[in-house]
């Protein structure tokens, strides 16, 4: 009796240790997350944000005084930033980027988009960055100087714009935003 309870106590603790070994998976984004972040590796690097190092820049479109030595990303011309992201805008802009329903995957707009700010995800060999539109309330998803995706985001507006006016406390034009 005495054997068969320490054997059992054995094996339980060998469970138990060697399944605290094994690797998560990696999380995994709907089909339509990975299409519109350019692929599941971005998708983990948004969303487990330690993975990355993370940084917005204020953006403008490019106009006839933009050279090709002015500092880019994606569609726009950076005017400020780096900004670093505090944990709870970080936690917060991940919660809205890695949600589907931010999205609205049925419509298309007319408008043009003009760049007012980019997010920058960095890590694991990976680089990312979230290109956002204030005026059509669109966000345009870069990956290797190409455009990967797009999506409109009107449903998290107001979440998106308080972040924009958290990072940039002393952008007039992004504080004059509603």
């Amino acid at each position: 009796m005495k054997c068969s309870v320490v054997c059992v106590s054995c094996l339980a603790l060998i469970v138990l240790v060697s399944s605290g070994c094994q690797r998560s998976p990696r999380p995994v984004g709907s089909v339509r997350l990975n299409k519109l972040f350019g692929g599941a590796d971005a998708y983990e690097i948004v969303f487990i944000p330690a993975l990355a190092h993370v940084r917005a820049y204020r953006l403008k479109a490019p106009d006839d005084k933009t050279t090709d030595g002015d500092p880019s990303i994606g569609s726009g011309v950076v005017v400020a930033g780096p900004v670093e992201l505090n944990h709870d805008q970080l936690t917060k802009l991940t919660d809205i980027l890695t949600d589907e329903s931010t999205y609205d995957w049925d419509s298309a707009k007319g408008c043009e988009f003009n760049p007012d700010m980019a997010v920058r995800y960095v890590g694991k060999g990976v680089t990312v960055d979230f290109v956002f539109c204030f005026s059509c309330d669109e966000v345009q998803v870069w990956r290797r100087g190409k455009r990967v995706g797009g999506e409109d985001t009107d449903k998290r507006r107001a979440d998106l714009v308080a972040i924009a006016k958290a990072l940039f406390p002393d952008d007039a034009a992004i504080q004059a935003l509603k």
